[in-house]
């Protein structure tokens, strides 16, 4: 599976493609139910999660520059990007649950949820900016925001399942 997994993301490098998605690509071929495939990914989750992915986030912490935030127009810009994304993402869930008939409690957990999606969002910075397609600048408030508002729903969201957990018994 591993061997598989470099084999596509290198031939997503030849086809100009970034090679996460070749990596991803494979993934989605593997079948689901296979209980060999069950079997590796219990083994290779540890794996990831303890050692790769702080490796990445690692990587993503060297390309991010603080000493931005010095500057008054880039703080309030990371400010205002961070309010603007927790907001609009948060809202969009919330509304869309309201119509869907969930209770304003589900919404709310919905709309928290949403906001935790820091992992994709540090990958697709990362290869934005390897590509040139956004600058050190932006990358680094929007890596800002990213780690902010997937703090901030994090805590949300464990209080909201604390209160659930509260008002269940």
């Amino acid at each position: 599976m591993i061997i598989g997994c470099f084999t596509s993301a290198v031939f997503a490098d030849i086809v100009n493609l970034h090679e996460i998605f070749g990596a991803f690509i494979f993934g989605l071929m593997l079948p689901e139910d296979n209980p060999y495939v069950i079997k590796a990914r219990g083994q290779i989750s540890d794996v990831v999660t303890l050692m790769l992915l702080p490796i990445y986030f690692v990587k993503a912490g060297m390309f991010t520059n603080l000493h931005l935030l010095l500057n008054q127009t880039v703080l309030i810009l990371a400010i205002a990007v961070t309010i603007l994304a927790i907001l609009s993402k948060f809202s969009g869930a919330f509304i869309t649950g309201a119509l869907l008939g969930y209770s304003k409690i589900e919404s709310v957990l919905l709309g928290s949820l949403l906001n935790m999606r820091g992992v994709i969002e540090v990958v697709i910075l990362n290869i934005g900016f390897e590509l040139g397609i956004i600058s050190q600048n932006i990358y680094s408030v929007l890596i800002i925001m990213t780690i902010v508002s997937n703090f901030l729903s994090t805590s949300m969201s464990l209080q909201i399942n604390s209160f659930l957990q509260k008002k269940s018994k």
